[in-house]
């Protein structure tokens, strides 16, 4: 499972889906995407003792939404080798010299 903690990515449910069947893995984003103030809080709290270990702070992860990939594995394998053939034409498509 991949965990897309921040950003405007995160927010975006295409995007979030798309990397879902890309990965052919569940994506799961928290309820609140902007966390990068969260996380320096949380590492202050680590810090100074207000919390005893990494997993009581990721305790307080909240999953907001989760997207299951929705293509099989077999249709990515193919997408995959089609944009493996289109980027090898790209580097390809003119000759220095």
């Amino acid at each position: 499972m991949l965990r897309a903690d921040d950003g405007g990515a995160s927010a975006n449910p295409f995007v979030m889906q798309f990397q879902a069947d890309l990965l052919t893995m569940p994506v799961e984003v928290p309820e609140m995407v902007e966390i990068t103030a969260l996380g320096a809080a949380q590492l202050a709290g680590l810090t100074v003792g207000f919390w005893d270990s990494q997993d009581q702070v990721a305790a307080q992860r909240r999953v907001g939404q989760r997207y299951e990939p929705r293509i099989p594995p077999e249709e990515m394998d193919r997408l995959y080798a089609g944009w493996q053939r289109a980027t090898e034409r790209a580097r390809n498509w003119e000759t220095p010299g």
